[in-house]
């Protein structure tokens, strides 16, 4: 086990195992960028992946990644806002013409169009607080996407099948 300055423990397992949060202490302690970067190069130096020379470019790497990242949900939640934009006007229309209807078979198409139309914009609401939910808690705590990053540097983009062999 290695400590660090800060008292951040990094307890390595056998060489190149899978990285857990549980090797990241404290746990109840929110990773920022600058202790995601000593993580990762004690880590990765730790379990003989990576020699000193290498770091910075696999450091530059990590934090382009992160702010890469971010950009996404960012762009994920513009698009998912103009969705929502785009049914909230099909539900404003469907509920005028709804208005307008004389005839009960009308009526009652459009009424079903106007309640998916309502369920689609439910459906989009709700995926757009999921992305600023996931945005705020990205922002504040890089853990998830380090272990992520890690194994998947270490693993490739298998890792979580050998998380799941693990697990049983």
């Amino acid at each position: 086990m290695g400590k660090s300055s800060d008292d951040t423990v990094i307890a390595a397992g056998s060489t190149l195992s899978l990285m857990t949060q549980e090797m990241i202490t404290p746990l109840d302690k929110p990773i920022s960028i600058n202790r995601a970067v000593q993580v990762y190069k004690k880590y990765m130096l730790q379990v003989g992946y990576l020699e000193k020379t290498d770091l910075p470019d696999f450091v530059r790497s990590l934090k382009e990644e992160m702010a890469a990242r971010e950009e996404e949900l960012k762009y994920e939640i513009t698009n998912a806002k103009e969705l929502i934009k785009e049914a909230k006007a099909e539900v404003k229309s469907l509920t005028k013409q709804l208005s307008r209807c004389k005839d009960d078979d009308d009526r009652e198409y459009v009424q079903e169009e106007l309640d998916a139309a309502m369920d689609e914009l439910s459906q989009e609401v709700s995926g757009c607080e999921k992305l600023i939910e996931e945005l705020a808690f990205f922002k504040k705590d890089k853990r998830t996407f380090l272990l992520n990053f890690i194994n998947s540097e270490i693993h490739g983009d298998e890792w979580q099948e050998l998380k799941a062999g693990e697990e049983r």
